[in-house]
């Protein structure tokens, strides 16, 4: 993924981790103020934890997707810096 790629995809992925945050804040007061009996917010809590078990493998994904990326990037430079030393010796 590219660095713009990867800014835009935090990006949304912060935007959709806000409205998590404000969902569980206002279900969390309704619970605890609200007239209504717990039963009622079921659907409430059930969307809250697919959006943020939604947010936790895109992120999951990202990670892995950059240490990986990371881990060959490293790999090339170090065939590079064995491929020059062989080189210089010679």
């Amino acid at each position: 993924m590219k660095e713009k790629e990867l800014a835009y995809k935090l990006e949304k992925l912060t935007i959709e981790a806000e409205k998590a945050k404000g969902l569980f804040l206002s279900l969390e007061t309704s619970l605890l103020c609200g007239p209504h009996a717990v039963e009622n917010y079921e659907w409430a809590m059930i969307a809250i934890t697919s959006l943020l078990s939604d947010l936790a493998d895109e992120l999951e994904k990202i990670k892995e997707d950059e240490f990986n990326k990371l881990r060959r990037e490293r790999a090339i430079e170090a065939r590079e810096a064995i491929e020059k030393r062989d080189y210089e010796k010679n």
